[in-house]
């Protein structure tokens, strides 16, 4: 990880979000929502929110992590096997542009996240910023988890409408996906569900919770509650820490 002067964008399709990492203390400058998702809009938007950030600090290192619904993690073996648009034509189906998609690879993990972002989108920033690392925010996700796990543990990381979810158990990755939601009672089924398919109801365990910037926080505090009725997940406790998915991009640098 890194101590430098950091400057870390978070981009969905409905907002933009600009941070300062100073040895890992997060500084947020800017947080834009997008009235459209037209190309036209979305770049006018972040060119205005780029012009607030201060000439006067030398940032060191840039990052971007792109935060999408479209993305999937595959083994290595299979990715090597194959291809970016094989792999995703076969998740998804809508039709993937070929020059829209890209992937990371996961070392820590033997994983590769496979995903698509508009061609524009990497452009514009390469040339505001042509040292700047664009990653996916499952990647980020990834790597910071499985760096250092060795318990079990299930990651969320929530934003408008959908959110990933990563589910590990000592340096293994059982599960990395996302799901559409809508209300807290979503976020329920989907973790539970997902703990039951692996056998894992009563173990020892942790839950992180990872908000973004369009987290719906009463959301949020209604899924605790609820949570906490559930006696067979008594054995889970919860983990927040503030500005987390923002710091997750100093794994990239």
């Amino acid at each position: 990880m890194s101590n430098k002067l950091q400057l870390a964008f978070e981009l969905t399709s409905h907002s933009f979000t600009i941070t300062e990492i100073r040895d890992h203390e997060v500084t947020i400058l800017n947080h834009t929502s997008f009235s459209s998702s037209s190309e036209r809009e979305m770049k006018q938007a972040i060119q205005l929110a780029l012009s607030v950030i201060p000439l006067t600090e030398k940032f060191e290192e840039f990052t971007l992590s792109w935060v999408s619904k479209q993305c999937v993690v595959v083994p290595t073996p299979i990715f090597k096997a194959s291809s970016s648009y094989a792999i995703y034509s076969a998740c998804f189906s809508k039709e993937a542009i070929t020059n829209d998609l890209d992937y990371n690879v996961i070392s820590e993990g033997n994983c590769v996240t496979v995903f698509e972002i508009p061609l524009w989108l990497k452009s514009f920033f390469i040339l505001h910023y042509p040292r700047i690392i664009i990653q996916h925010a499952m990647s980020h996700t990834l790597r910071s988890v499985l760096e250092k796990v060795n318990t079990t543990e299930i990651h969320l990381a929530i934003y408008s409408n959908f959110f990933h979810l990563v589910l590990v158990k000592g340096n293994q990755l059982l599960i990395a996906n996302t799901y559409d939601f809508t209300n807290e009672d979503d976020l329920l089924y989907y973790i539970s569900f997902c703990i039951q398919q692996n056998e894992l109801s009563f173990d020892k365990g942790f839950i992180h919770i990872h908000l973004s910037e369009e987290s719906d926080n009463e959301l949020v505090n209604a899924f605790y509650t609820k949570w906490k009725m559930i006696s067979n997940f008594k054995s889970y406790s919860f983990h927040n820490t503030p500005y987390s998915l923002t710091k997750q991009q100093l794994t990239c640098v």
